[in-house]
């Protein structure tokens, strides 16, 4: 539907009644108000449904950040022993209260390689 605000109506509406048109292609001042009443309708509930998506994000970012700052509070308050229990640095704590953080691999004795032969220090640490 193509919507006009209240000035182009007005002069749409002189200007059709200056035309020399016949009467029947003249709009009537009623049906002229009805047209601006849905344009400014149409208007307001757009602006409505903006302002709507607005406070939903910011309502849903508040939500986010408090619970930002309950996990490192509770983090924070975890002794090293208790961090280091569950696999993380104290320097960890932004990340794993942000959902950014990935715990590292585990460097387990399958996947130590073993060093050239001719490594003074490979041989020590294979005896």
């Amino acid at each position: 539907m193509q919507t006009f605000n209240e000035t182009e109506l007005l002069r749409l509406a002189q200007v059709r009644a200056t035309a020399g048109l016949p009467r029947e292609f003249w709009i009537d001042r009623l049906e002229l108000n009805r047209m601006v009443a849905e344009a400014r309708a149409e208007a307001t509930r757009d602006m409505l449904r903006k302002l709507g998506g607005f406070v939903s994000k910011l309502v849903r970012g508040i939500g986010e950040w408090r619970r930002y700052r309950t996990a490192v509070a509770e983090l924070e308050g975890l002794d090293n022993r208790a961090l280091e229990d569950i696999g993380i640095r104290r320097s960890d704590i932004p990340r794993v209260a942000a959902g950014l953080w990935m715990p590292q691999a585990r460097t387990t004795a399958s996947t130590i390689t073993p060093a050239p032969a001719g490594n003074e220090n490979a041989r020590k640490i294979a005896a």
